[in-house]
């Protein structure tokens, strides 16, 4: 047994001796003029905003590609953490193929044309001392840590970093390095960010389907979720070790709540290749004193009237009523419609709820003042106009049920919406052929297997606004 201890304690010595490296972004993947990269990063964090501001985030996750493709993405995870305060960047990104277990990268520091960011040996030190299932690696970390690394510079500037390199691994080891890790890391202020797209494949297939199903597990940090549908195969994540580890990680540091700020697919380029990507954000729930906020079920259509009221008070531009706290956990799909003398002036929305509905209503009026004419020329006028708030909810029936009900179709990048009361008098597949060519697709698209088709009911609370009241 003293034999052993001894090889033990000459090879941990061995990894301490010898020189730590200093890793430098591969020649060709970024610009070398330091003023172009630099200028590139500020213009995609600058226009893809988000309307979300995170002061004290966990984690983001990042695409796993150059931001020649991934660019308007990776600008809204990192335009999101502007004003974070954080001494800690952690990286969580795949491992080489082959490559097995947890590793971190021991070196003294990261560089890119905007210069260098120092590596935080003596934390990896430290950590590898007391997790003796975590393995110390010199190997450059590969592309999925570089691709973001300008985005970290040009936010948090040159804030020690640690890179954490996943492999294939025994699911309670993971548990067991992560709480190891967390510890180390808890009197820090951390920031986790794991690298992966949601999804790939060949472009001739489309890439939502497992995209949507990789979506909701990340959205839940559902672990267990992830690795059934992962074995499954009904996800398909890039980086799946990585990201299981990351989650782990964030669950040890405490979020418990997740915010989808952009998701985007680029469908057939290069070389034929189908990928979805996401921005994400991890945090803590909304605490208000003395209890969490629980994450109850609420009947959505029991908030209509409120919500009708809170869209109202934007439109006018009046000070918005108190929302009650369980709407902070609504999230539904949202249509508001503005008519005049029976005419539709505008209709914005969506089905798909990437935020709080509070959240969505201010987004969906913003965008109605800013890009409607019409409104801002019948806001004017005077008179009376009448303001729909419909609230979706998904339902799962055959097609041959659905002609009361709204369809969405999505394939290739395109998409179709049929609201419930549109086309009524049509056969419902006639119905979702309308859909399809709506979104400029052939009319029998919906039956390929790789459409996305889903049907929504819409309950409707409107009202008519005098607009006098919105010249006060």
């Amino acid at each position: 047994m003293k034999y052993l201890f001894l090889v033990l304690v000459i090879f941990s010595l061995s990894l301490g001796a010898g020189e730590e490296s200093e890793y430098c972004v591969s020649e060709g993947l970024f610009p070398s003029d330091p003023k172009v990269l630099w200028d590139e990063v500020s213009s995609f964090v600058k226009t893809s905003h988000t309307q979300f501001s995170f002061d004290e985030p966990l984690g983001i996750l990042v695409p796993e590609e150059s931001y020649v493709f991934s660019g308007i993405v990776l600008g809204a995870a990192f335009s999101s953490i502007m004003r974070a305060d954080k001494d800690l960047i952690v990286f969580v990104v795949s491992a080489p193929e082959g490559h097995e277990g947890v590793n971190i990268v021991i070196g003294k520091r990261f560089a890119t044309p905007l210069g260098t960011v120092p590596a935080d040996s003596v934390l990896a030190h430290e950590i590898l001392r007391k997790t003796l299932t975590l393995y110390p690696t010199k190997e450059c970390p590969t592309k999925g840590f570089w691709y973001s690394l300008p985005f970290v510079q040009y936010v948090f500037h040159s804030k020690p970093i640690l890179v954490f390199v996943v492999g294939r691994n025994n699911i309670h080891n993971m548990d067991f390095i992560a709480r190891s890790c967390a510890k180390a890391i808890s009197g820090r202020k951390p920031l986790v960010i794991i690298a992966s797209n949601l999804a790939e494949s060949s472009a001739d297939k489309c890439v939502d389907g497992l995209a949507n199903k990789s979506l909701k597990m990340l959205l839940r940090l559902n672990v267990r979720g992830l690795k059934k549908a992962h074995e499954s195969g009904d996800v398909g994540l890039s980086s799946y070790w990585a990201v299981l580890f990351g989650l782990k990680l964030l669950r040890q540091l405490g979020a418990d709540s997740a915010i989808l700020l952009k998701k985007f697919a680029n469908y057939g380029f290069p070389a034929r290749r189908a990928v979805s990507m996401a921005a994400m954000v991890w945090v803590k729930s909304r605490t208000i004193p003395g209890r969490k906020v629980r994450h109850k079920q609420v009947d959505i259509y029991s908030l209509g009237d409120v919500l009708w009221e809170y869209t109202k008070a934007l439109l006018l531009e009046e000070a918005p009523p108190r929302l009650p706290d369980e709407v902070a956990n609504v999230r539904c799909g949202i249509f508001v419609t503005i008519e005049k003398n029976n005419r539709m002036v505008a209709r914005v929305g969506s089905l798909f709820p990437a935020m709080p509905a509070e959240v969505m209503l201010r987004n969906i009026v913003n965008s109605i003042k800013s890009q409607s004419k019409l409104v801002s020329n019948f806001m004017r006028e005077g008179g009376e106009i009448t303001l729909r708030v419909g609230l979706a909810r998904m339902v799962d029936c055959k097609v041959e049920s659905s002609r009361n009900l709204g369809i969405y179709v999505r394939l290739g990048g395109r998409d179709g919406i049929i609201m419930p009361w549109e086309e009524n008098d049509l056969p419902a597949k006639a119905r979702l052929e309308r859909a399809c060519i709506q979104a400029g697709l052939p009319a029998k698209s919906w039956e390929s297997p790789d459409a996305e088709v889903y049907f929504f009911e819409l309950k409707t609370f409107e009202n008519e606004i005098r607009l006098s009241e919105a010249s006060r």
